[in-house]
């Protein structure tokens, strides 16, 4: 089980110590405005000359007050990106080190949302509201000071009413995370549901189904504008509040002057004080709403890091493998020995239960009742690579797509030599010039079987210690004999293909293929 990123550490320690000192520094300007504002109405009340050095006063608190918000900004964002991004690694590398049958059974869109919205709260959180709080929690105390400094009996009175204001706003803020959690739900419905038929629209169109997919779409998104309105509504009355609160008090604070007989001066100062205590409160409410945001994502986020994961470590064998595969396989007994260096079919039981038993010689998967050896004594995995239906190909150039994984990677001559072993010349017309061209993600723009022989080519010049293929691509290729031998040919791998020839009768077992196959002669099957 992995846990989320510690808050407090590496850069985010200076910049979570900045923060506070920036509003701190905030707040001293603040007060030095506040005085210097008493000082200037007070002058012009009595028809006296302003003072040079009051007007270097208010210039001064508000280019240092401007400044000071800058770098807080800029700090908060850093802030916020790098908390971020140190979530987006974990949530990485926990998903890479997961089951694969656990991580196919989890919807594509949902999990891209932790990337995206999940994210992204966590940024408006620590790069928005958190650092808001802070500065809250340091300017509101400092201007409630700098009032009873100003006047103790008007900043009394002062205090009571925006008091009021706090309680209202905390009884507003109760159910916030219920709106929040069913807002982001519908949005996640609709996001995810998009996700899902854009790739398939034009054959959804085909079978009909166009107009009502906008019908399903346009009811969600009523259903999503009326949560979203509600959420609004919310959000906006706990941002009124304080606006609220500051009409009422400055009305209270001018009555008591007037009562008081307050100088000019002194209720100016009193009214810009006033105004600055409602600052923060507001953004205390709209941190408010950023939190609740987070906290959804965070339980999201802690949900799927208490899955098992376990990062795979191969080792550096550089030699084929045998495999020891003993248990249980969903109720039926296995008991598997492949010798290294072998090259065959592994067949038996049915396709699901196959796959299920490649999955885990592979080590994509783990199970309890399943005991997988690989005869090396350690730990670590062998270096082992696997074909399945779906290309491992992300966005990028030929070269990169042929190399992935290798480590260091293969001159531009020897991955020319090997993609023409493989029949890929018609994609390499200009030589290593062609290696710059780009695939798509997914592979998208090749056809199937350049596809597969882009995978073959990447295994052939990684040379692993074991190669598991189980894909129809293969089995339905009709040179799939020929891309076999000149696999054998070019690794010194243990090979195992999954046939998935109707065989629910026959135990599990491995179909060896002769010796001879490594030196380029026919292939004839013995059992063994």
């Amino acid at each position: 089980m992995s846990g989320l990123p510690k808050f407090l550490t590496g850069d985010r320690i200076s910049d979570a110590v900045a923060l506070p000192l920036l509003s701190i520094g905030q707040a001293i300007f603040l007060g030095v405005g506040v005085f210097a504002t008493r000082e200037a109405f007070t002058a012009l009340h009595v028809g006296e000359a302003l003072a040079s050095w009051t007007l270097f006063k208010l210039i001064v608190s508000g280019v240092g007050m401007s400044g000071l918000e800058v770098l807080r900004r800029a700090c908060a964002e850093r802030l916020g990106q790098s908390y971020a991004g140190s979530l987006r690694i974990v949530l990485y590398r926990h998903l890479a080190g997961m089951r694969k049958r656990e991580l196919d059974a989890r919807r594509l869109g949902s999990l891209s949302l932790r990337f995206v919205g999940d994210l992204t709260a966590a940024r408006n959180w620590y790069g928005w509201g958190l650092p808001r709080v802070i500065a809250a929690a340091i300017v509101l105390p400092g201007a409630a000071i700098v009032l009873w400094l100003l006047e103790p009996r008007i900043a009394l009175v002062s205090y009571i009413v925006m008091g009021a204001s706090i309680l209202l706003m905390g009884g507003a803020a109760i159910g916030f995370e219920l709106l929040h959690r069913r807002l982001r739900s519908r949005r996640a419905s609709i996001a995810i549901a998009m996700m899902e038929r854009i790739a398939i629209a034009p054959l959804l169109d085909l079978m009909g189904r166009t107009q009502q997919e906008l019908a399903a779409l346009e009811e969600k998104g009523k259903r999503l504008r009326s949560d979203a309105t509600a959420r609004a509504w919310r959000a906006g009355a706990l941002s009124a509040i304080p606006q609220i609160g500051l009409a009422v008090t400055g009305a209270v604070a001018l009555w008591h002057a007037a009562r008081l007989e307050t100088t000019p001066g002194t209720v100016a100062a009193l009214l810009s004080m006033l105004g600055v205590l409602a600052l923060p409160l507001r953004d205390v409410s709209v941190s408010w709403d950023h939190f609740n945001g987070w906290r959804i994502a965070r339980s999201k986020a802690l949900n799927l890091l208490s899955q098992h994961s376990r990062l795979r470590s191969p080792a550096v064998a550089l030699q084929p493998v045998g495999v020891e595969a003993t248990g249980k396989l969903d109720g039926e007994d296995v008991a598997l020995s492949i010798a290294a260096g072998s090259i065959g079919r592994l067949r038996g039981g049915d396709a699901r239960r196959l796959s299920a038993l490649a999955m885990l010689i592979a080590g994509l998967d783990e199970r309890s009742e399943m005991r997988i050896g690989y005869g090396t004594g350690a730990s670590e995995l062998p270096r082992i690579h696997f074909i399945g239906d779906s290309p491992i190909a992300l966005q990028g150039s030929l070269r990169r797509t042929m190399t992935l994984g290798i480590s260091p990677r293969p001159k531009g001559e020897a991955i020319l030599k090997m993609a023409q072993v493989f029949g890929l010349a018609h994609l390499l017309p200009q030589g290593r010039r062609s290696l710059k061209e780009r695939v798509a993600e997914a592979a998208r723009n090749l056809t199937t079987a350049d596809s597969l022989r882009i995978d073959l080519v990447r295994i052939a010049l990684a040379n692993p210690d074991l190669v598991v293929i189980d894909t129809v691509r293969f089995a339905a290729d009709p040179e799939h004999g020929r891309l076999l031998r000149f696999l054998s040919e070019k690794t010194d791998s243990t090979i195992i293909v999954v046939d998935h020839e109707e065989t629910a009768d026959v135990p599990f077992h491995f179909q060896r293929l002769h010796d001879a196959i490594r030196t380029g002669n026919s292939i004839n099957p013995t059992n063994s």
